[in-house]
């Protein structure tokens, strides 16, 4: 809680109840009486004094110390309301797992369809197929890859540690994904006569696409088992639990993944 006011803080209360009860004083900061400002902290327990499905409601309330005689005394304000809802950890570290699952199903089965395309580009590539007719596969099948990158963007229920992953494939999806689309149309334009350095040239620049998108999906992959549990996450952030070479590994994931988002970010910038 982070609180202030020019006249000094008088008191400052803690205010705790079950949705639909009374609201009790469940502590008053002490240490806050006569500053101007302050951050304060309040552990609040669940314990076994709560059921699963329980709602909890809290506030607080602050009392400044201004004494201005007949132009008014102290002022209390409150802050808005907050809930917690009570739920049993082992159901939510199930439907955590059960996302998490659910994600990586639909990234290995997008990175399966970008790495047939990156195959058909290959093939276009060696002219044993018209570059116009396999450039419609090609079309067709980034086109379905980028509205899967999309639908799952916006529809899948990404927990708040995977926000990161949601951020990097709407990035993904709105470059990469995007540009491949815009490259592939470039081979259905390309008939029999093509020279094979506009071939080469073509399928080229529409691969590399491929392999970035390829290789950002492979990472996403790869620092899903990290988020899948952030409790054990944060307390091996310092080190002690993990090996270091799997410490290492994580470590440089997250700067690949931070990384990728700043570079996405500077393209749709530019």
């Amino acid at each position: 809680l982070k609180i202030s006011d020019d006249y000094g803080l008088a008191t400052v209360k803690l205010l705790m109840s079950l949705e639909g009860q009374p609201p009790q004083v469940v502590n008053e900061f002490q240490k806050a009486r006569g500053k101007t400002s302050a951050e304060l902290e309040y552990p609040i327990k669940t314990g076994d004094r709560y059921r699963e499905g329980d709602v909890i409601v809290y506030h607080a309330t602050a009392t400044d110390g201004r004494r201005l005689g007949n132009l008014g005394g102290p002022q209390t304000t409150a802050t808005p309301k907050f809930k917690i809802i009570v739920r049993d950890a082992a159901k939510v570290a199930a439907e955590r797992a059960r996302k998490y699952e659910l994600l990586r199903a639909r990234l290995l089965k997008i990175l399966a369809a970008q790495e047939t395309q990156r195959v058909n580009t290959a093939i276009a590539s060696r002219k044993t197929i018209r570059a116009d007719t396999i450039g419609q596969v090609i079309l067709i099948g980034q086109q379905a890859i980028r509205a899967d990158i999309i639908d799952v963007v916006d529809k899948f229920p990404f927990a708040p540690e995977m926000i990161t992953v949601q951020q990097a494939l709407a990035l993904l999806g709105n470059n990469e994904a995007a540009m491949a689309i815009t490259q592939a149309r470039v081979l259905t334009d390309l008939g029999d006569a093509t020279g094979p350095t506009e071939l080469a040239e073509a399928c080229g620049t529409l691969g590399a696409t491929q392999n970035r998108i390829i290789r950002s999906l492979q990472m996403l992959l790869a620092i899903l088992p990290s988020l899948q549990n952030p409790d054990v996450a944060k307390k091996t952030a310092a080190g002690g639990d993990l090996p270091p070479d799997a410490r290492e590994k994580l470590s440089a994931l997250a700067d690949a993944l931070k990384k990728f988002i700043d570079e996405q970010t500077k393209i749709i910038q530019a």
